[in-house]
């Protein structure tokens, strides 16, 4: 299980047997393994635990594998930061959590953890949209930012359209 990064420059040929993660009408990807990390820097490279899609750049796009596990989640916050800390300017999130059933209390902790360790780079952060399912815990977002308030406003929506809109509207 991975996270693929997506970045704008230089775009993956056809014939590079790398995941795409452009999302398609209606809905994100899922993720695929295409193997250990490649670069963070620009082009793609995989990250564990789900996709970081940079390619439409302020908008910032994640989506949780499902069966996510805690070092997978750590790495992931990890590298996240490394690739945020290298973008200047201001950016919106767009976090979609669908299909995801729970996050285990060391995910939870994790993820309060690195928005706290990391409140230079979300300060920059307009706005993060959260899609959600039914399945998904609500409270476990509540739960995090118990432990480390944002310094961004949030909201969760049932699609990826309405959350889309929502997070772009907040870079104007």
């Amino acid at each position: 299980m991975s996270f693929i990064l997506k970045s704008t420059p230089p775009p993956a040929p056809p014939s590079s047997g790398r995941a795409s993660v452009a999302p398609p009408p209606g809905g994100l990807p899922a993720p695929r393994d295409t193997g250990r990390l490649a670069s963070l820097s620009g082009g793609q490279g995989v990250l564990e635990g789900g996709v970081l899609d940079l390619s439409r750049w302020p908008l910032v796009v994640l989506v949780n594998h499902p069966r996510a596990n805690e070092a997978q989640t750590e790495q992931f916050v990890k590298n996240l930061a490394h690739v945020l800390k290298s973008r200047a300017g201001k950016f919106a999130l767009l976090h979609d959590y669908r299909g995801t059933k729970e996050l285990s209390p060391k995910q939870r902790k994790t993820l309060a953890e690195h928005l706290a360790q990391h409140l230079d780079v979300y300060r920059r952060c307009a706005a993060c949209a959260f899609v959600v399912d039914a399945a998904f815990p609500k409270g476990a977002l509540t739960a995090i930012f118990w432990m480390s308030t944002p310094p961004y406003p949030y909201r969760m929506f049932p699609d990826v359209e309405s959350a889309e809109r929502w997070a772009l509207g907040s870079l104007a």
